[in-house]
């Protein structure tokens, strides 16, 4: 017997996961008959019901009817779109999100720090990139150190821009967690220029104290921090600490290979080591922590964590979507057609994925909570050398031609040691800076900036969310001298630059509450918000950098995927 259309939704129950028809009366051409679990051939007479077309159309973008096999989405049991939306609002939301976040940050990063705290060494504890490090060393860590006898706080990094002021401002004075107001400390930054007559007088007066410097600005006070440390309990934290170790390693393979030599130390480690021989509780922090931090040194250094690679931290990063390793390396650089072709591909994709991001939030409705963009990061070479270069001057050049595809409507940023300066589409200088604020301008959906081009700024004090696509000319071609193995953590450290999470949590649970799980699957699918994709020279460093980055620090598109929607 055939299905006849009925004059009323049917949509009628109050558990309906989208949400029971609101209306009383309806017009026959409202009314629709529909497949209920999504499949156009299924005609099944319990397959079949009546609903109005607002009712259709809010359970198509649900269950995401409208992109399966003859359509949708085949999954006939609607309770396993209301189990799947649950679980993703239980990850999302944001109490739950935050929640799960410091859970494995106290397992792997916090708790270790307490327990290595008397220990007497050098300690290097990792944590992957937007992990919440920095996050968890001055609302978690240092408020430790506070609450056990502690009293000054040193906290260092290679950049600036590794620890903004007004960031790490709010971490100390806001967000810390401390027992009483009398614990939370005194706060100063290198980047306002210390008084130390202040900071003396406020250790006399018993205040706490924390203070923020680069390594710059350490090494021209390195006498004045000496005798504080050696006089108060302190607690010494080096942000991004393979940086400078990083140096020494490089370095260290002329001499021995893989064998650590002490004619290789740099001026920040020797630093770092002079604060710790004061008394004070030693941590270095980072992503990639270098052979000499977990074999090499020995004694001196003790790598007190392990973050695994494992699925648990899907939802802190980005996943590498595509790591390729493309059809030319850095001896191919005199080929004139290689940066064009390269350049023009890149800001076709980041028009594309822009484009896109655009067209979602109109169909979904939820340009409101949020305005993504996406970027992209270019690195250039070094100028020294015979070879070919592709250089920062080189795509400055090609865009000055007028042949490029990059948007008029766009920008693009090249920072240097030196500052940064923003050109437009045709090679124009339109604005200049010293500071940080490029960051800024490529995170914010309000400015043009859609490309960075860098040299070694690409491997730290790169902390952009956007970053959708990477396109890498410089060749990181270091080889140990004893075992001729690839030396590929500056490449790695670069890869980790793109981990960086753009999506807003707001606007999932929207969708989940609105639109349905697909809606999420595509929205995290869009390069720069969910994922990212790398082309590098074809080279044995980057083959083994991908390979390293992916066993452990990174998360493939579609396992994360698996994860989330439980595939």
């Amino acid at each position: 017997m055939a299905y006849s259309k009925k004059d009323y939704c049917e949509n009628t129950s109050e558990s309906s996961v989208f949400g029971k028809c609101k209306q009383t009366t309806y017009h026959i051409s409202e009314l629709q008959v529909d497949h209920k679990d999504g499949n156009p051939s299924n005609n099944d007479k319990t397959n079949l019901w009546t609903i109005c077309s607002n009712c259709h159309h809010r359970k198509g973008d649900y269950y995401g009817d409208s992109k399966t096999k003859g359509r949708g989405l085949i999954n006939p049991n609607s309770q396993y779109f209301k189990k799947l939306t649950d679980s993703l609002i239980k990850i999302f939301s944001a109490e739950s999100y935050q929640k799960l976040r410091k859970d494995i940050r106290e397992k792997y990063f916090i708790n270790p720090f307490k327990e290595a705290y008397n220990n007497g060494v050098v300690n290097a504890l990792t944590g992957p990139t937007g992990f919440g490090k920095t996050f968890g060393i001055f609302v978690e860590a240092a408020p430790y150190h506070f609450k056990n006898g502690g009293k000054l706080h040193i906290f260092t990094s290679p950049f600036k821009e590794s620890a903004p002021y007004h960031e790490v401002y709010t971490y100390v004075h806001r967000m810390a967690e401390y027992d009483s107001r009398d614990q939370i400390p005194q706060f100063y930054h290198s980047a306002n220029k210390i008084n130390w007559t202040a900071v003396m007088q406020d250790l006399q007066n018993g205040y706490n104290v924390t203070l923020v410097m680069s390594d710059q600005y350490l090494a021209g006070k390195i006498d004045i921090v000496e005798k504080l440390v050696k006089k108060y309990n302190t607690l010494l934290t080096r942000d991004e600490a393979s940086y400078g170790m990083l140096s020494t390693y490089e370095i260290s393979r002329y001499i021995n290979g893989h064998r650590y030599s002490s004619e290789s130390l740099q001026t920040y480690y020797n630093n770092f080591i002079k604060l710790f021989n004061a008394g004070a509780h030693t941590f270095g922090i980072t992503a990639t922590p270098t052979r000499e931090m977990t074999e090499l040194i020995g004694a001196e250094w003790k790598l007190i964590s392990n973050i695994p690679n494992n699925i648990d931290l899907t939802p802190f990063r980005k996943w590498y979507r595509s790591l390729q390793l493309a059809d030319w390396n850095h001896d191919d650089y005199d080929d004139e057609t290689i940066l064009p072709n390269e350049l023009d591909s890149l800001f076709s994709k980041v028009n594309a994925e822009n484009t896109r991001i655009q067209e979602f939030n109109i169909t979904n409705e939820c340009g409101h909570i949020s305005k993504e963009k996406v970027t992209g990061m270019i690195v250039t070479q070094t100028s020294g050398g015979k070879r070919y270069k592709i250089l920062i001057n080189d795509i400055l050049d090609y865009l000055s031609s007028g042949n490029s595809m990059m948007s008029s409507k766009h920008t693009l940023l090249v920072v240097t040691c030196d500052g940064w300066k923003e050109y437009d589409s045709r090679g124009n200088e339109v604005a200049n800076g010293k500071g940080d604020e490029f960051q800024s301008k490529l995170n914010s959906s309000d400015e043009k900036a859609h490309y960075l081009v860098v040299i070694n700024k690409a491997v730290y004090g790169v902390n952009i969310n956007t970053l959708g696509f990477g396109l890498i000319f410089r060749q990181y071609g270091n080889i140990a001298a004893d075992t001729e193995e690839s030396i590929t953590l500056t490449a790695e450290q670069l890869l980790g630059r793109f981990n960086r999470t753009n999506f807003s949590k707001d606007k999932i649970i929207y969708l989940l509450k609105n639109k349905g799980p697909y809606a999420v699957y595509e929205y995290l699918s869009i390069a720069g918000i969910g994922c990212f994709d790398i082309k590098a020279p074809n080279s044995k460093q980057f083959e083994t950098a991908f390979s390293n980055f992916k066993e452990n620090h990174g998360t493939h598109h579609m396992d994360a995927m698996n994860y989330l929607f439980n595939y």
